[in-house]
């Protein structure tokens, strides 16, 4: 049977991103500012094939120059293995994703390359690209851009309101006004709005046929309008707070979210329409594709398939076999105290869909001198996705930039032993108006085989540890956060024990 070189592109090329970045799906259904990704790789086949329809002749190499792009493709297929397994005993790390989306284009490219030349590497260099932009950016990246999108936002609009004679005070990221209290949340920063737009500038500078100085303006005007626009959803949902009650808030904010979305979608659009010369016409003749040399054989074709479908099968086998040696041991799970003096809260329905836990505890007592304390239990059962980002959470992010309060000390790491199960966490020193001087100790646990939750503090871990845990096999385990927030002038040593002697209390141990 005859095929094409450009269907024997496809039959190799598409293969191989699935592979290679197949596993970014977990990115986009555990990170809302990336839920635009489902629809990256559906425009990039899009934009592929309109240029299929457009093909310059084909220029191969020869020689050295071809031999050269073999081998270059040979050696993405040679690492491609290995990153798939760090990848999948990682799947909060976002290093391997990059890398495997780089194997991903320079296969492409050598591909594309060996089969027609640098006029072919050229024309097709926009849809191979374009996938970059549903990349996860860095987490330590990530994290500073959406405090300084929800400060700058919650700032913003507190002067806005002044302007318009609303009264309005400000307590970190909560705008209060005298009706009740809006929180600028990691979901209404901006930042979903502001990645998106970069996405839709590329999208509709390709679809209108931008040349590429018109192209770089929008893609840095997009931004912009995101920012804007959402500056402009924050004083809305103020609004309906301030006219319409803090009870109108839950039912008013997917709505209003939905309605901005489509303003940015539009909008965006508006400026693109601006920097494009003509209307885009379809081509009116079409390059006879059949004619290419046809250096991809069908032999290779399946070679490169066969290739492909073996790593897939190598990666999965390789954590089956594994996590068989891996001990079951005993578990260890939050429970409900019956002393302590501990009343149960419940977290806010809009806290809950962000955090996406399976079970959450939240608990509040006074000690005997009067001081409050709260204790949060999360558990993520193993495979639940939305783990992935709760392992970046921390009190810095929530306590300053949510409740307006200040870091005076990150004191490091304590170690807290409980009857054989050893817990590290982080120990934060935070101070309020009033003063008020809060005491926080946090850890996030994953689930490790031989304790349910090791001593290892897992939040943060450095590439060393990580590729330990994908030599050992290790992925889609359980991970717990615990943490206690205690307010008043306490000692250290006695926050620490009298949070040990709770543990006790809240934490059971199971034998499976």
């Amino acid at each position: 049977m005859f095929m094409s070189p450009a269907v024997r592109l496809l039959l190799v090329l598409l293969p191989t991103w699935a592979v290679c970045c197949g596993g970014l799906w977990r990115i986009w259904v555990s990170h809302a500012q990336y839920a635009y990704g489902w629809s990256v790789p559906i425009l990039a086949l899009f934009f592929a094939w309109r240029r299929f329809e457009t093909l310059p002749p084909a220029q191969p190499p020869r020689g050295f120059v071809a031999s050269f792009a073999l081998l270059m493709a040979a050696v993405v297929m040679l690492a491609v293995p290995v990153l798939r397994i760090v990848s999948e005993a990682n799947l909060d790390w976002r290093a391997p994703y990059a890398a495997l989306m780089l194997m991903a284009e320079v296969f492409s490219a050598a591909l594309l390359f060996r089969v027609g030349g640098l006029p072919w590497l050229k024309h097709f260099l926009f849809p191979m690209l374009f996938p970059l932009c549903a990349l996860p950016w860095p987490a330590a990246i990530e994290r500073d851009l959406i405090n300084s999108l929800s400060h700058f936002n919650a700032a913003a609009a507190l002067e806005t309101l002044s302007w318009a004679g609303v009264f309005a005070v400000r307590q970190g990221n909560l705008i209060h006004t005298a009706s009740g209290s809006v929180g600028v949340e990691e979901a209404c920063s901006g930042i979903r709005s502001l990645q998106t737009s970069f996405m839709l500038a590329l999208c509709f500078g390709e679809l209108l046929g931008i040349l590429p100085r018109g192209r770089l303006t929008l893609f840095f005007l997009a931004p912009f309008i995101a920012v804007a626009l959402n500056l402009l959803r924050t004083l809305t949902l103020v609004m309906v707070v301030s006219f319409a009650g803090p009870s109108q808030l839950e039912k008013a904010h997917d709505p209003v979210a939905t309605i901005f979305l489509l303003i940015q979608v539009g909008s965006t659009y508006g400026v693109a329409l601006c920097f494009r010369r003509a209307p885009f016409k379809e081509p009116d003749q079409q390059i006879d594709v059949v004619g290419a040399p046809r250096l991809l054989s069908l032999r290779l074709c399946i070679s490169c398939l066969a290739v492909i479908c073996a790593i897939e099968l190598f990666s999965n086998l390789w954590f089956l076999i594994r996590e068989q040696r891996l001990s079951a041991g005993p578990r260890w799970k939050i429970v409900r105290p019956t002393d302590g003096g501990w009343e149960e809260i419940k977290l806010a329905r809009i806290t809950r869909e962000i955090l996406g836990s399976d079970s959450e505890l939240a608990l509040t007592r006074r000690d005997e001198h009067g001081n409050p304390w709260l204790f949060y239990g999360l558990r993520w059962a193993p495979g639940n996705l939305m783990a992935i980002p709760a392992k970046t959470h921390s009190p810095e992010l929530c306590l300053t930039s949510r409740a307006g309060m200040r870091l005076v000390e990150n004191m490091g790491r304590r170690l807290i032993t409980l009857d054989g199960l050893k817990l590290s966490f982080d120990y934060y020193r935070f101070e309020g108006a009033g003063p008020i001087m809060l005491q926080v100790i946090f850890g996030g646990f994953e689930d490790r085989g031989e304790a349910g939750m090791d001593a290892i503090n897992v939040r943060l871990p450095d590439a060393a540890e990580r590729l330990r845990w994908s030599w050992e096999g290790r992925r889609n385990r359980g991970f717990t956060s615990l943490e206690f927030v205690a307010a008043g002038p306490i000692d250290e040593n006695e926050f620490l024990s009298t949070a040990a002697e709770h543990l006790r209390l809240l934490l059971t141990r199971e034998m499976q």
